[in-house]
């Protein structure tokens, strides 16, 4: 029964992180698949690791965080509002922490999970711009339809799996045919994520590139900073000139490049700009209103620091503002996650929050120092650097998306919960063996080895795929 439902939860994973569901929605209507299996997955989680998730630090913040958001909805500004953002949203990240942190219980299911995600990532690289179709924004790369039409979503969305297809490759060697699919993969996803313009997701990159470069030997750093110099000239020759327009608007503005006393610039028409001028002018835009929204965001989460304005609200409580000193209303979102919980749900939301990343975090950097020099636990080590990967990248476009209630970090989190209570089996089974061999060495002609038992066939199409993916040795 366990294994039935982590392979529910495996399947989940590819559904949700390849948009399966929007995209049967495109042609057939709302069908609700991801719910209707996530509510399965939430009964199955009673009868598996329920009470381990729920006894987890980051299980404990994540159920004070959601009675938190509840709390708030008499005091918002919209209750209606904020119950349908509850409904909608956060139930099923709710939902999703605890079937990620309850119904993965093997290293077998560990590496099924990973197998997903680059198998969604290979899916939405390859398949996706044709499938959703692409274009609609000037100089930036994004699908015409569904939730990754917005530029930055996608870009986030893809380096949230990015560290699960570099896992793999680490995992079964670049020269195999699934380390070959898996790199190939990864660099397809840094080029998409590039050529979405996403100043957010840029900023990831940089700080995953940077920490993985922190986490190896001199001489493989040696050898990363050539491959990093590698990829920033292919960077350079095959991004579009208007994602490179808005990627240089972070370390300089517009107003630099022209000329501060020509007046006929400043006259001309819209018309008379060029596609980079217009591509950097919109990106200015762009920029002011995040510092607005920021500062309106810090503004309302002042005047409301306990309960907040309600989930959602923030749009309508920063109209109010605005109309309060005569500015014009913008009715958007903060774009940033954590001044969206802060003015939305109250500094203790917000706090409830960031605990439960940290502590999904904190175990993490233990695990990898405990097993990273022991070969036979190197994959441990390595699941430990994409989980981390993945929790830093979602965090660091957070600051400039406003994904609080979406799934992202409840998944990781929730996965992060099961990973360290598989890795520290996997740890206490190495330690007894190698206490075992120092104790009684016995000679290998006399060590027996249980027969393998036989590996059911299956008719599901992606967890078949996922088989094929599946190494033939364990962690441990």
């Amino acid at each position: 029964m366990p294994g039935k439902n982590s392979n529910l939860f495996v399947c989940y994973v590819f559904l949700v992180l390849a948009r399966i569901p929007e995209l049967l929605g495109l042609h057939l209507g709302s069908l609700h698949i991801a719910m209707v299996l996530l509510i399965v997955l939430s009964f199955a989680c009673v009868f598996a690791g329920l009470g381990r998730a729920v006894a987890s630090k980051p299980g404990r913040f994540m159920i004070l965080c959601t009675l938190w958001i509840l709390l708030g909805i008499p005091f918002g500004v919209w209750k209606g509002g904020s119950f349908q953002v509850v409904t909608d949203h956060w139930a099923t990240s709710f939902l999703i922490f605890f079937a990620s942190a309850s119904l993965v219980e093997s290293t077998k299911s560990l590496w099924r999970v990973a197998a997903a995600a680059f198998l969604a990532m290979a899916f939405l690289s390859t398949l996706g711009p044709t499938l959703f179709g692409t274009g609609g924004i000037i100089g930036r790369f994004n699908f015409s339809v569904g939730t990754l039409s917005n530029a930055n979503l996608l870009g986030q969305h893809l380096l949230f799996g990015l560290p699960f297809c570099i896992l793999i490759v680490k995992r079964r060697g670049l020269f195999t045919a699934m380390g070959l699919s898996a790199a190939a993969t990864s660099l397809l996803l840094i080029m998409i994520v590039l050529k979405t313009g996403s100043r957010g997701s840029f900023a990831a990159m940089v700080l995953m590139a940077l920490t993985a470069l922190l986490e190896v030997s001199m001489a493989d750093k040696l050898k990363m900073i050539v491959g990093y110099l590698a990829l920033g000239a292919v960077v350079i020759v095959f991004t579009p000139g208007g994602a490179l327009e808005r990627y240089k608007l972070i370390f300089t503005s517009s107003q630099e490049s022209s000329s501060p006393g020509n007046s006929n610039q400043a006259a001309s028409s819209a018309f008379d700009q060029s596609p980079d001028d217009e591509i950097a002018s919109t990106a200015e835009a762009s920029s002011e209103a995040r510092r607005r929204h920021l500062i309106h965001s810090l503004i309302v989460t002042a005047a409301h620091p306990i309960f907040g304005v309600g989930a959602g609200n923030f749009k309508i409580a920063a109209a109010d503002y605005a109309a309060s000193i005569g500015e014009r209303a913008d009715w958007l979102e903060t774009h940033n996650a954590y001044t969206q919980l802060s003015s939305e749900t109250g500094i203790p939301g917000l706090t409830f929050y960031l605990l439960m990343i940290f502590f999904a975090t904190k175990p993490l950097f233990s695990i990898r120092k405990r097993t990273k020099d022991k070969p036979e636990l190197r994959d441990i080590a390595n699941f430990a650097s994409a989980i981390r990967m993945s929790i830093l990248a979602t965090f660091t476009t957070g600051l400039f998306a406003s994904l609080a209630y979406e799934y992202y970090f409840p998944m990781i989190s929730g996965l992060s919960v099961s990973f360290c209570y598989v890795a520290e089996l996997a740890i206490a089974e190495s330690t007894r063996r190698r206490e075992a061999s120092v104790a009684a060495p016995a000679p290998s002609s006399l060590v027996r080895h249980p027969k393998a038992p036989a590996r059911n066939l299956t008719i599901n199409p992606i967890l078949t795929a996922i088989e094929r993916i599946q190494p033939d040795k364990r962690l441990v």
